[in-house]
């Protein structure tokens, strides 16, 4: 009989199928070292750290590269579940979790041989200014932009600013804005040996995954687990070890 009962036992447990792993669609465009390529061996600190967040709750997370006006477009659609490293002032309407992901420091860029030093916005007047279009910096700095007190050059398109940089470099603008630690990679990487100085800095905000508000995605509850699991990954330690691994400090000064 107790053998029957194991064999009645193992056949209950073989009949029940296995649980369906649980997949997310986030995506982004290249703005590394914050999101890089799909395929590289570091996507970025924050497709890692979401990653990892997720991985704890059993959830597993596919990254996608596109054009950041698409991702925006297609979160908010409900094509995938979230946009990595949106600002809140860019998010409306869509859902965020608390606690970000990552950080964002404006950073305005000129040739080196320019004595010309960034003193808040009124200072940009009369200077030409590239930037990448549909692109939030903040929204200080988006509204001053789009006020028309200054020339604005927008870019479009592949490695809008590794060409914004050449852009700088023949004169054809004065000034670059971009977040500067993408700044710097890109200086390092990919903009052809483009030697730029930094003029000055201006805060940009927190990034954020934007989940999609579409209920059949379940954006709300993602948010909470990304929270939760992002907690876990500062109390063990491996949050910072992540940054580390691209030369970034912990903007809440933990180490």
């Amino acid at each position: 009989m107790r053998r029957l009962l194991m064999i009645l036992g193992l056949m209950a447990t073989l009949a029940v199928p296995a649980r369906a792993e649980t997949t997310l669609v986030l995506a982004a465009d290249p703005w590394c070292p914050h999101t890089c390529e799909p395929d590289s061996p570091q996507p970025g600190y924050m497709i890692e750290l979401a990653r990892k967040a997720f991985a704890l709750r059993g959830v597993r997370v596919v990254y996608k590269s596109m054009p950041w006006s698409r991702a925006m477009a297609d979160v908010r659609a409900g094509r995938i579940d979230g946009a990595v490293g949106a600002l809140a002032g860019e998010a409306d309407g869509l859902i965020l979790h608390r606690h970000a992901l990552g950080k964002q420091v404006n950073a305005f860029a000129t040739r080196p041989d320019e004595s010309w030093s960034f003193a808040g916005l009124d200072s940009l007047r009369g200077r030409v200014v590239g930037i990448t279009q549909d692109y939030s910096y903040s929204p200080e700095i988006d509204s001053w932009l789009a006020g028309g007190h200054t020339q604005v050059q927008p870019l479009a398109g592949e490695n809008a600013l590794g060409r914004n940089l050449r852009k700088l470099a023949a004169r054809r603008v004065d000034v670059v804005v971009e977040d500067e630690a993408v700044l710097r990679h890109t200086q390092r990487h990919s903009n052809g040996g483009v030697q730029v100085r930094i003029a000055g800095r201006m805060a940009g905000g927190d990034l954020f995954v934007a989940f999609t508000p579409k209920p059949e995605r379940r954006g709300a509850d993602y948010a909470e687990m990304l929270d939760q699991g992002l907690k876990d990954l500062r109390t063990s330690g491996e949050f910072q070890r992540v940054l580390a691994e691209y030369g970034l400090p912990d903007w809440n000064g933990q180490r």
